[in-house]
């Protein structure tokens, strides 16, 4: 079964030491990161390299495509995608985007397709983005951690200490095909207060694309970004002023984020903590 439909067929862009960056959104997403960074990074010309067969890994009951009716009539359906895309950085590096929704099914048969991909277009580093709902005050900074498929790498940027196992999205998959291929892959993760969580938070999309530009070099224009990001924490910092009850929310996490800070220089999570705030997550969602 093939998965990818080819549009490069007739005119392949060579492209040269490319990054491959995984922004595929439907789990865990916490601050809303992976539409903002896609908006951050396609705000470019692009190339349509390849796209997938959604029929073939998308349950449309579960993820329903929107229908358009005007005055009664329906007007179109715009159906889920993932697309492959290459694209510039600022300064004129080569990145493939993988882009879209995270498929239902077929992980596997989905994740080494991407891998051809990756290898056909010589990639060097195959990146992911991502956000998860934490214990942390929107006053600290955005500390990332990574998860990736060797040592150097999550070393580069800091990682979570001890063992986790926790449910796992799409792109696990793809890190676990790449490191059977022997391509690096790293995810990047920015932690998102839990009570802001399910709107927009993008100091963490911010964090994310810095800690980017950081594992492999590839550079795209933040200031929006920054801009965003203090209306967003001013706003936060108006709700805590007139909540006692959020304040003093804000206040316990601030003491317990400063005494972690204070007593591993990284201010990682452990697993278990991670593992917790998950299990959190997914309760609070299925309640």
């Amino acid at each position: 079964m093939t998965l990818a439909r080819r549009h490069d067929l007739e005119q392949r862009p060579a492209l040269d030491a490319a990054v491959l960056l995984v922004c595929l959104d439907g789990w865990v997403d916490a601050g809303h990161v992976q539409a903002r960074i896609r908006r951050a990074v396609l705000d470019a010309p692009s190339v349509l390299i390849a796209d997938f067969d959604t029929d073939m890994i998308f349950d449309y009951r579960a993820r329903r495509p929107l229908m358009h009716v005007d005055d009664g009539v329906n007007t179109g359906v715009d159906w889920p995608t993932i697309e492959l895309r290459a694209i510039k950085d600022l300064d004129g590096r080569d990145v493939l985007v993988l882009a879209g929704s995270e498929p239902d099914r077929g992980w596997r048969t989905f994740a080494a397709e991407v891998v051809n991909l990756a290898l056909e277009y010589r990639v060097r580093l195959v990146a992911a983005l991502g956000a998860y709902p934490a214990a942390t005050p929107h006053t600290r900074e955005v500390t990332l951690s990574a998860i990736g498929t060797t040592p150097k790498l999550v070393r580069e940027v800091g990682f979570l200490d001890g063992r986790m196992d926790s449910p796992a999205g799409v792109q696990a998959a793809i890190e676990r095909a790449c490191a059977d291929r022997r391509i690096p892959s790293v995810g990047l993760w920015a932690p998102v207060p839990h009570y802001a969580a399910g709107e927009a938070f993008p100091p963490a999309a911010y964090a994310l694309l810095d800690g980017l530009a950081r594992i492999a070099d590839r550079r795209f224009d933040l200031d929006p970004l920054i801009t965003e990001s203090v209306a967003v924490l001013e706003r936060l910092d108006a709700t805590v002023r007139y909540d006692e009850a959020r304040a003093r929310m804000v206040g316990n996490l601030e003491s317990h984020s400063d005494t972690v800070a204070n007593a591993r220089p990284t201010a990682f999570p452990t697993g278990d903590e991670l593992a917790r705030q998950f299990e959190q997550f997914f309760e609070d969602g299925e309640a």
